[in-house]
C-alpha cells in the first residue's frame, strides 16, 4: 500500500467517525436505531467486500453464509 492510498483512507475514516455527532443530531431516531442501522449497513458493506474478496469465497459457500451471518 502506498503513502498516498493509506492518507486517502485515514481522511476517510476519520470524516465518517466525523460526522457521526452532526448526523444524530439532525435525525428523529433514537440513538438505538442509529446504530442498528449503521450496524446493518456495516454488515452488508463487509459481505459485499468478503464476496468480492479473493480467494472467492463462493468456492466455500458454508464458510461465506456463515461469515455473513455472523457480521
Amino acid at each position: 500500500m502506498s503513502r498516498r492510498t493509506g492518507l486517502r483512507q485515514l481522511i476517510t475514516a476519520m470524516v465518517i467517525f466525523g460526522t457521526i455527532g452532526i448526523l444524530t443530531r439532525y435525525i428523529p431516531y433514537s440513538s438505538a436505531v442509529i446504530a442498528f442501522g449503521r450496524g446493518i449497513l456495516g454488515a452488508l458493506a463487509l459481505g459485499l467486500l468478503l464476496a468480492w474478496q479473493r480467494p472467492h469465497p463462493r468456492s466455500n459457500p458454508h464458510w461465506f453464509c456463515l461469515c455473513f451471518i455472523f457480521f
